[in-house]
């Protein structure tokens, strides 16, 4: 009797553990919980004043209820918890080392740190869209970081209103005079028309050499250097507000016949071509000691403050292209735009802002061809800030950029 109870007993036990009962460990692909997954690409360059969403997509295999988190929020955005939707409109600056992290309440994931820079004015391609080599030949585009490969910028929308003679910039907000017949003038009597023009309602000044700098087009083969949509103008020197440092009574002008930026005696003669809108300023340049980078939030772009380096212009291309520097690995040579814009006119020898640790009284190089002789290159020379070409095939320093749209 005492035998039949006892192999009960062990058929029992056996059964209990068959049915996974007793003081057995769970099933492991109940105990194992699946992190959340999150994807998506913010947006990381606008305007400033512009308003900015972005959502990131996040699923739960297990289908638990997911939350999200943030780090170094921008002050002007709010947070969703719910939806991770991140919202706001920036002011002017740069916003750094933002990450989203989505969470099932036991396992987390975030999308890579990001950034958001609110650029102030937004630099408008240069209109290039070929590239050359250094003897002048036409070549595929593909990895030659040229311009004309990269095509960094925000598209221009210019358009023309026949109804009152002006050029609207929907990019920057500026209005141009279009007047049917260019005229010159000294540099205080063009100011003075400007100041007193009746045109509309708006108020006109003459431009600084930024503002006008955006209405020249780098992509033509020749004169003028001008986007198409100013029907009237002339192929010379168009007077400018910014005056030359350290030079009483010169000022910028830019030569739409050549494209290239000088000063000029105030009482000598040259167009001019008026402007309402925001006046420009100069860039608002700050670096960075931990990792030599210099940020310019004027415009949204970022700069490698290293050692002068020197190169002929093919290589100062593949140089800035396969350059990591600040842990970043996606620089590239400006465009003239983008290195007109680091132009610091309110000093010279050299003209660039002191937040540059390694300046040089010298010519630097743009990835924008001269599309005129094309074995030439647009480039910045630093001692005054005028813009001119050089031979591809010659010396010159470079700064790197990143950013922009």
């Amino acid at each position: 009797m005492v035998m039949k109870h006892m192999i009960l007993s062990l058929l029992v036990l056996v059964s209990v553990a068959a049915c996974g009962g007793g003081s057995s460990s769970k099933d492991s692909d109940k105990d194992t919980n699946n992190p959340p997954q999150i994807s998506g690409s913010p947006e990381t360059f606008l305007k400033a004043g512009t308003a900015y969403t972005f959502t990131p997509a996040a699923t739960d295999t297990d289908g638990d209820t997911v939350t999200f988190s943030i780090t170094n929020k921008p002050d002007w955005a709010s947070f969703d918890t719910s939806t991770g939707t991140l919202s706001g409109t920036p002011a002017q600056g740069f916003y750094r080392d933002i990450i989203i992290t989505a969470s099932d309440g036991e396992d987390t994931a975030s999308l890579p740190a990001f950034e958001i820079a609110a650029a102030e004015l937004l630099l408008l391609k240069t209109g290039q869209t070929g590239c050359w080599n250094s003897a002048g030949t036409s070549v595929s585009c593909a990895s030659t970081y040229q311009d004309g490969e990269s095509q960094t910028g925000a598209a221009p929308d210019f358009v023309t209103n026949t109804s009152d003679s002006t050029v609207t910039d929907n990019v920057n907000g500026m209005i141009w005079h279009n007047l049917a017949t260019p005229t010159t003038q000294t540099y205080a009597a063009a100011n003075t028309l400007c100041e007193n023009s009746a045109i509309g309602s708006n108020t006109w000044r003459l431009p600084d050499i930024s503002d006008i700098e955006m209405t020249a087009d780098y992509g033509k083969s020749s004169a003028p250097y001008l986007n198409n949509s100013f029907t009237n103008y002339a192929s010379g020197s168009y007077w400018t507000s910014r005056e030359s440092y350290g030079t009483t009574g010169y000022f910028w002008v830019l030569n739409f016949g050549t494209g290239v930026q000088n000063t000029d005696i105030k009482d000598n003669y040259n167009y001019y071509r008026c402007v309402s809108g925001s006046n420009s300023t100069l860039g608002s340049f700050t670096r960075d000691s931990s990792n030599g980078i210099v940020y310019d939030s004027r415009t949204g772009l970022e700069w490698a403050d290293q050692s002068l380096v020197s190169k002929t212009w093919t290589d100062a291309l593949t140089y800035c292209g396969s350059l990591t520097y600040g842990g970043y690995s996606d620089w590239r040579l400006p465009n003239v735009r983008e290195l007109n814009s680091i132009s610091y006119r309110a000093s010279a020898s050299p003209a660039i802002s002191t937040a540059f640790q390694y300046p040089a009284n010298s010519f630097f190089w743009s990835s924008t061809t001269y599309q005129i002789t094309k074995t030439s290159a647009w480039g910045v020379d630093f001692t005054t800030g005028k813009g001119m070409t050089s031979a591809k095939t010659g010396s010159g320093y470079l700064k790197c950029v990143r950013g922009g749209q």
